[in-house]
């Protein structure tokens, strides 16, 4: 006779399919939006390369992989001066054309979009001391495109980079680049700034920081705005404004579907979609009979796993819900309305 007692887990092991979860994949909404913009500008060719728009693709800036981290978002749309769960990665400001070996550089934060100083500078009440604004001054800058100077990070040391020109010509930059045209682009500045910050803090080596961040003056700004986006509830907490920023009653919207002409507030979701990985799981232990021994048919262990799964899920977000709640202090947007939303030129 086998008895719950008798049955060892650790022992009797089989492989089960799950359900893993991805992150959605932008719509072909945003996608129409971003080569919208971009076409308005670029006509919808590489903004490094300048190369014919039928090799480009549609390339978020800041990594949309962090669109579901509740606590990355958070903390962007509280320094941005945004209503909780307004922040979408895939609004055209956040999108842009490229080429595909220009895509992976960006993707591995090889390069980077380096703003204007006077557009690095409104982020700062006192420039000189490097003190940014808080959440309730943030600046709302809303114009159509903004001028960038293409800077290189790093291993592009012997990469040769081909632009085309609009005679037709091409023209070859060699490393460092000194004389690479000023890019003009739709791309908001705080989506270039959030990818520099992210991409020098990952830089393995420190002398290579060290002297981009001599040779690029506005650079150490941009860092101290990284910082203090990635961050920015510590010296607020000790302020005594009220609580409410992480209040049940707002929630999150994350169904929204992105499907028209105008970028939804909304964060982007994981999906359970199709079985596609295998892991060890337990059997459940056979029946208490003498004669026969049996288990749970394999739709109903898929059943399980599922909601077993979800459930994590849920209580994942729910165990970050109760931790900024202990540490923010405020939340003074506290509409919800959609739309409109106030203007922050982050929404379009």
């Amino acid at each position: 006779m086998v008895t719950w007692d008798t049955w060892s887990t650790r022992t009797h092991y089989e492989e089960v399919e799950e359900p893993l979860p991805e992150l959605e994949g932008i719509t072909s909404a945003a996608k129409d939006r971003a080569r919208q913009a971009d076409f308005n500008v670029n006509k919808g060719r590489c903004l490094i390369e300048n190369s014919d728009a039928s090799w480009t693709e549609v390339v978020d800036v800041l990594h949309r992989i962090n669109g579901d981290a509740n606590d990355v978002m958070n903390r962007l749309e509280w320094a941005w001066g945004m209503n909780r769960g307004t922040l979408n990665l895939d609004t055209r400001r956040n999108l842009t054309i490229l080429s595909p070996n220009m895509r992976i550089r960006l993707r591995y934060g090889e390069w980077s979009l380096l703003p204007e100083p006077s557009v690095i500078r409104r982020f700062f009440f006192d420039v000189e001391n490097m003190k940014p604004h808080n959440r309730w001054n943030f600046p709302k800058l809303e114009d159509e495109t903004y001028k960038y100077t293409f800077i290189p990070l790093h291993d592009m040391e012997d990469v040769y980079i081909s632009r085309q020109e609009e005679d037709g010509s091409v023209t070859i930059h060699e490393y460092p680049y000194p004389n690479f045209p000023v890019l003009t682009s739709h791309i908001h500045p705080t989506f270039a700034i959030m990818h520099i910050g992210v991409s020098l803090s990952i830089m393995v080596d420190p002398v290579k920081r060290a002297e981009l961040l001599e040779k690029h003056d506005w650079l150490t700004h941009v860092v101290t705005l990284y910082d203090k986006w990635s961050d920015p509830f510590v010296e607020e907490m000790y302020r005594g404004v009220d609580y409410g920023f992480m209040s049940s009653a707002k929630p999150v919207m994350r169904m929204r579907r992105d499907n028209g002409p105008c970028t939804p507030p909304r964060r982007i979701p994981f999906q359970w979609t199709h079985l596609k990985g295998k892991r060890r799981a337990p059997r459940a232990p056979p029946t208490n009979t003498a004669n026969s021994q049996t288990r749970p048919k394999k739709r109903q262990k898929l059943t399980r796993l599922k909601e077993d799964a979800l459930d994590f899920h849920d209580e994942e977000i729910l165990d970050v819900q109760e931790w900024f709640g202990t540490r923010l202090s405020s939340w003074v947007d506290e509409s919800f309305s959609y739309p409109p939303l106030a203007p922050n030129g982050l929404h379009e």
